[in-house]
């Protein structure tokens, strides 16, 4: 909801989307497990949402425990995402008919 509303604002953010959607994906432990991270830089990087998405498939699939350090930081950050997009969204939505 944040790059829909700022994409009509402003023009160029459809190339940044593309950005940083490829950055997320690249930046997900899909060929490595999450536990390669360095300890120090783990947290931040578990603030990532797909980490835990695809640690929580990894578990499932090899039946693994689930590393909750991995998931619940990102659920946060899918959530503090979502909430503040939606009320962004909705100011901007008056600005909306203006622009298009």
């Amino acid at each position: 909801m944040w790059l829909a509303a700022l994409a009509i604002r402003y023009r160029d953010i459809k190339f940044a989307m593309t950005f940083l959607i490829k950055l997320l994906i690249y930046s997900a432990p899909i060929l490595y497990t999450a536990s390669a991270i360095p300890a120090n830089i783990r947290f931040w990087y578990a603030l990532n949402p797909i980490v835990g998405v695809i640690e929580g498939f990894r578990s499932c699939l090899l039946g693994t425990p689930i590393e909750w350090q991995f998931i619940l930081p990102g659920l946060l950050t899918a959530v503090l995402v979502f909430a503040s997009g939606a009320i962004y969204f909705r100011r901007m939505e008056r600005v909306f008919v203006d622009v298009i």
